[in-house]
């Protein structure tokens, strides 16, 4: 919904592009119906989206305007997406919805030109996407999306040549307002909940939407998400936000007892560790203890259990029952810490 109703969409494209024409509609009408109901209203009475060539090999970008966004052929209108490919991605859809979400995070709020406004645009534009990706393919299938995104980021750190900021003075690095924004507001929903986050992000554009200077900073954002995050949980904003922090979490072994009601009893045994970086890339191990997500998975890949268990430095125990045939077991398994290894996350069962 617009300011006087319906919202008209349009697409100006150079004939034989049509490939992804409904994946890029559907990106903005699923964007809208997401940020208009849970960060508020869109000002405008159209989206209209413009095709651009492709002028180099290295690949294309979009932008967002008020109103209008600029599409690079190659990543939207020519792009070909392979839906019966579990490794390939929805990007003309994911690219819409974060430029979709620029009609919020920078064209309702004007972040000051400081350090860390770019958490303020990129991130939350990057999260906002990632959140109508997961209206649309559900949370199981966002591992190939967060993947995307840890892969990113860690590639960015590795080739860092001056020194990673943290996100909340996040400036330039695309690989920390992008990629680590996203991931970590991903796991920081996952945490309080989808609805409390998205409170304070509504709460947020609506204190700053339209005003004048001083423009909010981070650290005004960062006032919203203290607010609505437990106690028990404010450190996470610390890990996430305030520091550069990995995780290392591992499972040794599982194994499962059959019980005499039918169901199955699955024994983790896994290991964590939570890392801190300055911006140079020099680590020092803190106390870990935190809620982290606990799986099993029969032979298909169902999710026979996937819950938050509180996990500690060094080993861990868990103990859960299931029903069905577990096959496999792990520790974050969808991957929603940032960690550098996660091909050890899961493990085959022992029956």
């Amino acid at each position: 919904q617009g300011p006087d109703g319906d919202v008209a969409i349009e697409i100006d494209y150079h004939p034989g592009h049509e490939y992804n024409l409904d994946r890029m509609i559907a990106g903005v009408k699923d964007s809208l119906t997401y940020f208009t109901k849970n960060f508020g209203p869109y000002q405008h009475r159209i989206v209209r989206i413009v095709e651009f060539p492709r002028f180099s090999r290295s690949g294309g970008f979009a932008e967002s305007f008020p109103n209008t966004v600029p599409f690079n052929e190659a990543i939207g209108f020519t792009a070909k997406v392979n839906d019966a490919d579990p490794k390939d991605l929805d990007y003309p859809y994911f690219v819409t919805a974060h430029e979709m979400a620029h009609q919020w995070w920078a064209h309702q709020e004007v972040p000051a030109n400081v350090q860390g406004a770019e958490f303020i645009t990129e991130s939350l534009s990057e999260y906002s996407a990632l959140m109508v990706m997961k209206q649309k393919y559900g949370d199981t299938k966002m591992r190939r999306f967060l993947k995307y995104e840890l892969d990113r980021y860690l590639l960015g750190r590795g080739t860092e040549q001056k020194g990673e900021p943290t996100l909340l003075r996040a400036d330039g690095a695309a690989y920390v307002h992008y990629q680590k924004g996203a991931l970590v507001l991903y796991a920081l929903q996952d945490v309080i909940g989808e609805g409390a986050l998205n409170e304070a992000l509504a709460a947020f554009v609506k204190t700053w939407r339209f005003k004048g200077p001083p423009y909010p900073t981070s650290r005004d954002l960062l006032v919203e998400l203290k607010r609505v995050t437990p106690a028990e949980h404010q450190g996470l904003l610390e890990d996430f936000i305030e520091n550069i922090t990995l995780f290392d979490d591992r499972a040794v072994k599982a194994t499962a007892k059959k019980l005499p009601n039918g169901q199955t009893e699955v024994t983790l045994i896994a290991t964590a560790k939570k890392i801190r970086a300055d911006g140079a890339g020099n680590e020092k191990e803190a106390p870990m203890d935190l809620p982290v997500d606990i799986g099993v998975q029969d032979a298909k890949g169902n999710w026979l259990l996937l819950e938050k268990r509180r996990v500690k430095s060094g080993e861990n125990t868990f103990v859960v029952t299931v029903d069905g045939v577990p096959t496999k077991a792990g520790i974050d398994p969808l991957n929603k810490l940032i960690e550098r290894d996660i091909s050890d996350n899961i493990v085959t069962i022992d029956q």
